[in-house]
């Protein structure tokens, strides 16, 4: 997953791709940990509009946890 920020805090600009291990290093106060809970906000954000996507569709479950969320987010995303 690609992440691209411009013009953020203390961040000119940066590209940043993660995957199963990503390392982030840098001085201290230079955004590594506001840039990694902008990264957080996007993806929670992201999964409560998936989740309320599934709501809508299947409005008759009672459950979200009734599906399967990794199947309803490629149907949603198709990448």
């Amino acid at each position: 997953m690609k992440f691209e920020f411009y013009n953020i805090g203390c961040i000119e600009e940066v590209e940043l791709e993660l995957k199963p291990f990503t390392l982030i290093a840098g001085i201290n106060q230079s955004g590594k940990s506001f840039i990694l809970k902008c990264i957080y906000g996007i993806l929670e954000a992201d999964k409560l509009s998936i989740i309320d996507a599934i709501r809508e569709k299947f409005n008759n479950m009672e459950s979200v946890n009734e599906i399967d969320l990794e199947k309803a987010k490629n149907e949603f995303y198709r990448f």
